[in-house]
């Protein structure tokens, strides 16, 4: 088609310059500016076609055209005149070397399109892979990108081949599966695999329909990009350097993750390490609080139990009841946490209703706490959200003695929930005497004591927020305190739909 339409530009430009020169002939009579024209002529001819071809036939029809019109005897071939040879060959070596030049001008032009070209979709595969924040993410961008320029089915092993059951792909057409998944080329991108070398299309695999590239850094193998070639070699040949600057970007890409990942993997252990210290200081503190109680107490009932009144007896028991409680209570806490440390920060969620949840975890209260009054307040929608009931009733337990016990209310603990855009929002607020604000920050951190008072007859109250805070978490929610006018809020989130 293209040798096609050179020739019509060559006879086109060739009629078109014939008859400027024959009317400059007619206007003039003179010859001398005739054979300018028909090298202006050859010039346009390796300008506008390409190769060596049609500019020798261009030179070739030039001097047969200044020999037949416009030397005489007109209208016909004379090869006897003197210097036509050394015009003509003269001619024959202008359209030669301007064909070269011209050829090699278009050509490194070209080469410079294709090279910006390739830069500008190397740049942009590169802002994709930037923004990508999961390995599975990163490999289907790769992919995408293949797809939607080349138009040919792709596959990706994160594993040897061999042994990878699940790899990543994108088929143009369902049989391409069966071609990917046949033992030979499954041996081919093995082969890939543990040599870290393009493998496919004349290279050392002569008959697989597959062209795979390894994606390797510092002696560190990703994976295996394999790309069917047998739809369109042509692409995959002309194209093969664009795919081997791909790789390494590819390749960067993974190892940023992964960097990524163990950065947030040592923040994770980091910040379960600050928590098991600040869990074991508020154990001890609390564990020592009530323990002193207790033993005291029964020192005193054993030391003076003939001199004491059965009214005095009565209440050193009941202070050892009282302290027993709270270490049940205490325990009843860690046992939550120690559950979901057991589950790896995770908890298994049902649809519960939360009005349930609200209503149960009161009754508990009521059963320890029979003077406190609790208003409730939620929305006449039915609220189903995903949770662990137990622990998000042991969350409200904890948020409402907390106030039962820290913030001395006048008025009853009020407990709202909202719905929100994607989530539900419950509110736990005391008109009691607020949150120290040096305390706001680090008040979930599990070890928050009032300095104010001894640490042997308080009770702390940084367990049961740590706890509160671990379970949320773990939940994919938040919790948050403010102060108001006159008390604290407690606020915890949870989502409304589970993650998956």
């Amino acid at each position: 088609m293209q040798y096609f339409k050179d020739g019509i530009k060559t006879f086109s430009l060739l009629i078109v310059s014939t008859m400027i020169a024959y009317i400059y002939f007619r206007l003039s009579s003179h010859t001398t500016n005739i054979a300018t024209v028909y090298i202006l002529y050859v010039f346009l001819v390796a300008r506008l076609t390409s190769g060596y071809i049609w500019c020798v036939v261009a030179s070739i029809f030039g001097m047969l055209g200044v020999n037949y019109l416009f030397t005489y005897p007109y209208f016909e071939f004379n090869f006897s005149l003197t210097g036509y040879p050394v015009t003509f060959f003269g001619m024959l070596i202008i359209a030669i070397i301007t064909s070269t030049l011209t050829a090699h001008t278009k050509e490194q032009a070209k080469v410079k399109a294709v090279h910006e070209a390739c830069l500008k979709e190397l740049n942009e595969i590169n802002k994709q892979l930037i923004i990508a924040d999961s390995f599975s993410q990163i490999i289907e961008l790769t992919l995408n990108y293949i797809v939607s320029g080349a138009n040919i089915s792709c596959i990706f092993y994160t594993k040897d081949p061999i042994h990878s059951s699940k790899p990543f792909s994108i088929l143009i057409k369902p049989e391409d599966e069966a071609i990917f998944s046949s033992e030979y080329e499954r041996a081919v991108a093995h082969l890939a695999y543990v040599s870290e070398n393009p493998i496919g299309i004349d290279k050392n695999a002569p008959d697989s329909q597959c062209f795979y590239l390894p994606v390797a850094s510092h002696n560190h193998i990703w994976g295996v990009l394999g790309l069917l070639a047998s739809d369109n070699p042509v692409f995959i040949k002309e194209n093969l350097s664009l795919f081997t600057l791909m790789i390494p970007q590819v390749a960067l890409a993974f190892e940023r993750q992964s960097l990524l990942d163990e950065h947030q993997k040592l923040a994770v252990e980091t910040a379960k390490e600050k928590m098991r210290g600040n869990l074991l200081r508020a154990v001890s503190h609390d564990l020592r609080t009530p323990l002193t109680t207790m033993i005291g107490s029964s020192s005193i009932y054993i030391e003076n139990n003939k001199g004491l009144t059965e009214t005095e007896k009565l209440n050193l028991v009941m202070r050892i009841q009282e302290d027993s409680n709270w270490l049940l209570h205490m325990v009843e806490n860690l046992l939550s946490v120690t559950r979901i440390v057991q589950e790896t920060a995770k908890v298994v969620k049902r649809p519960e209703l939360l009005e349930e949840v609200i209503s149960e975890s009161i009754l508990r209260v009521k059963k320890r706490h029979p003077e406190v009054n609790v208003d409730v307040k939620i929305p006449t929608e039915v609220l189903i959200v995903p949770m662990d009931a137990t622990l998000i009733e042991q969350v409200l337990i904890n948020l409402v003695e907390n106030a039962i016990h820290h913030a001395h209310p006048t008025k009853p603990i009020e407990i709202n929930a909202y719905k929100e855009k994607s989530s539900v929002r419950v509110d736990v607020i005391d008109d009691g005497i607020g949150i120290p604000p040096n305390k706001l920050n680090s008040l979930f951190d599990g070890y928050c004591p009032n300095e104010n008072m001894s640490s042997d007859t308080t009770k702390g109250m940084g367990i049961g927020l740590s706890i509160c805070k671990t379970i949320i978490s773990a939940h994919s929610g938040t919790i948050t305190v403010q102060n108001l006018t006159k008390g604290a809020m407690f606020t915890f989130t949870l989502p409304l739909e589970d993650e998956i």
